[in-house]
């Protein structure tokens, strides 16, 4: 499905931090798919519900998104470096 796409669209919640993990984690995916890197398919983030009272900001959830991401990669490697051995 997503080989197909012409692009990405992935929508954050900007009330609930409970769900950067899950979109951290499908943005590794996403982001380690070789086949959409090769295609060029663009992915954009969007942050929803932005006008909201204590909303995160599209700055903090991009830090957050960040942090998270290099907890996958380390994961990644850390899982790969364990399969080598």
């Amino acid at each position: 499905m997503l080989l197909q796409a012409k692009c990405i669209v992935l929508m954050i919640d900007s009330k609930d931090k409970d769900k950067i993990s899950e979109a951290s984690s499908y943005l590794f995916d996403m982001l380690n798919n070789i086949s959409l890197l090769e295609n060029g398919v663009p992915i954009l983030v969007c942050c929803n519900k932005q006008d909201l009272n204590l909303a995160r900001r599209a700055n903090q959830i991009e830090l957050d998104l960040e942090s998270e991401l290099e907890e996958h990669r380390k994961v990644a490697k850390a899982v790969q470096n364990d399969d080598d051995d």
